[in-house]
């Protein structure tokens, strides 16, 4: 049974990810200019193009500010009372920040996956055109990823603000309810907690189509000592706390090529 459920999230990821590239192929604005700089890489080898970078730099900025922005937004906070009023527990629950932290976890990792996918079909549909370019283009074919590599990952960074992402958005619910059965009725649309949701995989699919993609971690291990170049102590934490982490509230922001810290996770520490 948890193979055939597993085939069948796969199957769904896999119709979701053909519907973003259908979506990719009906921008037609975006694709003529692909094919107008494919047909100029063939005539005169790698483009330079000094004037994506900043564009570039502007949105890994924004998405920096939107994972610090979600964790302080008023969504994030009644989603977390929507949990604490389903279980009956205080505010400073470790279940409720567990649940959230949870649900970005799990978007996170199924956008990148479906971003891994997505990228793969992609670079297909961008490279069925180069038949058209000539006898050179095609005995080149094999080359033209890593000739390509900046002008393609552009197009996907530019693109992601726009994508629908219902179907992925739907299997972070189906993970969220299969993990915290006690959720299902605040997966609902209209709750806070499934906004808090729909965030997190906007939010987790720009993180990893950006061209130097973004990763978010935790260390759980029970052993896991406080590490202030990666961890901020949370304002709930007990004051009279050790240096060994009970939880995190939110994750640590690092580049996913580099591992450099972006923005450091907060955490609860055991007293």
């Amino acid at each position: 049974m948890a193979r055939l459920n597993e085939a069948s999230r796969s199957s769904d990821l896999n119709t979701g990810v053909t519907t973003l590239v259908q979506q990719y192929r009906d921008s037609q604005d975006e694709v003529k200019r692909l094919n107008e700089r494919l047909s100029q890489l063939h005539t005169d080898g790698p483009i330079k193009n000094h004037s994506s970078s900043g564009a570039s730099h502007a949105i890994k900025a924004k998405v920096r500010h939107d994972f610090v922005r979600l964790k302080q937004s008023d969504t994030w906070f009644h989603a977390r009372e929507e949990i604490c009023k389903k279980l009956s527990s205080s505010q400073e629950s470790p279940l409720a920040y567990k649940i959230l932290l949870d649900i970005l976890m799990e978007a996170f990792s199924n956008a990148k996956e479906a971003v891994g996918l997505f990228k793969q079909k992609l670079h297909f549909l961008m490279l069925n055109p180069v038949a058209t370019h000539g006898p050179r283009a095609a005995s080149t074919q094999q080359e033209i990823p890593n000739q390509f590599q900046d002008t393609f990952l552009e197009a996907v960074e530019n693109l992601s603000d726009i994508c629908n992402l219902d179907e992925l958005e739907e299997r972070v619910v189906a993970g969220t309810a299969e993990k915290h059965p006690l959720m299902s009725g605040l997966l609902e649309k209209g709750t806070y907690l499934r906004g808090y949701i729909t965030s997190c995989v906007r939010l987790s699919w720009r993180m990893n189509t950006l061209k130097k993609p973004m990763a978010v971690s935790t260390n759980t291990d029970y052993k896991s000592k406080f590490n202030q170049h990666l961890h901020e102590i949370h304002m709930g934490s007990p004051k009279t706390a050790s240096d060994v982490i009970d939880f995190f509230v939110w994750p640590t922001l690092l580049s996913a090529n580099s591992g450099d810290v972006i923005e450091r996770g907060f955490v609860f520490l055991k007293t």
